[in-house]
């Protein structure tokens, strides 16, 4: 692929993007490769001229970037995406635009605090209506996993109990200790008292 046959590409340099090192690393290393064994650009440098010009940004998913550069001797391009895709149930997302929903999710933002933040500091944000997908999905992640951990601490509450020999008419209990009082717990898988709202 040439420079002429890339679509509209952003050159504006006096922006910011969140860049995965892993994936600038590899892009260096094929740039670097290429451009030891090519003989125009070897001339070019030797020249003091740099044979890698970055291009720009083609294209921007959420605050992932698909970021282009060129051998300025042969003219190959290289491309490369700031993010790593992640595949989830409902296709590939980037990492970077799950972890910017996950931290907003986290510390209690939303879409337009997370755009106010990037704005500030002059990067792409991210639409409301991927915000909200990647919410929800991320939703769901942490609904299965409170699950299966409510479920093992109630498992391992109950194999406590019964150890121990604590039942209440025939149910395992354990003692939780609140402040100076005491309140026994039931530990039936299939259902808990009104004080075990808080499991």
């Amino acid at each position: 692929m040439s420079e002429a046959d890339l679509p509209r590409i952003n050159s504006n340099m006096n922006e910011f993007r969140i860049i995965n090192l892993e994936q600038v690393s590899k892009h260096v290393n094929d740039v670097t490769l290429h451009a030891s064994l090519c003989e125009e650009a070897k001339n070019l440098a030797a020249k003091g001229d740099p044979p890698v010009k970055l291009l720009g940004e083609v294209q921007q998913q959420g605050m992932a970037s698909f970021l282009h550069s060129t051998c300025q001797g042969h003219g190959k391009v290289f491309s490369f995406c700031t993010s790593h895709r992640v595949s989830t149930k409902h296709g590939d997302r980037f990492e970077v635009n799950i972890r910017a929903v996950w931290a907003q999710m986290s510390t209690g933002g939303g879409c337009n605090k997370l755009n106010e933040v990037t704005a500030t500091l002059g990067m792409p944000g991210l639409h409301q209506r991927t915000f909200s997908k990647l919410e929800n999905e991320i939703g769901h992640w942490w609904t299965e996993v409170l699950r299966k951990e409510m479920i093992a601490a109630g498992i391992e509450e109950r194999r406590l109990a019964e150890e121990a020999g604590d039942y209440h008419q025939g149910v395992p209990f354990i003692t939780v200790v609140k402040g100076k009082s005491q309140t026994q717990l039931q530990c039936s898988r299939w259902g808990r008292d009104s004080c075990c709202r808080s499991y």
